[in-house]
């Protein structure tokens, strides 16, 4: 009877080890598959001229895929670029940050994003970003 619980512990802990390296093999794809849509959008909104203003909010937008990006962040220190999306959308965080409120002209912008970058300590927190 002990042999036949400690057995079953013993597969229910090796299903569980199982179970984590795939979450970490799907969170790694999704982590690639961002980073390089990122990167070509972040190509796509440089090589394209600020010519298109949105009806709504007046603001000079890019379009690229089907959602508009109002330019993109350049952090140097970290060697990180992201488009930013003109409007906030859920879904719209696995592939970038997003405009929450306000504009970068107007100096009272919120970004909204996943955790791009992981945690950061408080001295990193205060590096500069660069629109």
């Amino acid at each position: 009877m002990m042999r036949k619980k400690g057995r079953s512990k013993m597969a229910l802990g090796a299903i569980f080890i199982l179970l984590a390296g795939l979450l970490l093999a799907h969170n790694l794809i999704e982590d690639y598959r961002a980073g390089s849509s990122a990167k070509e959008i972040v190509r796509t909104i440089e090589q394209t001229p600020k010519t298109a203003k949105s009806k709504k909010s007046g603001k000079s937008t890019i379009k690229v895929n089907g959602t508009a990006y109002s330019g993109y962040l350049n952090f140097p220190t970290l060697n990180l670029t992201l488009p930013v999306a003109s409007k906030w959308r859920f879904s719209q965080l696995e592939v970038s940050p997003a405009t929450y409120t306000g504009t970068a002209k107007d100096r009272d912008w919120t970004v909204a994003g996943h955790n791009f970058v992981g945690p950061l300590e408080p001295a990193e927190s205060r590096r500069q970003g660069l629109f």
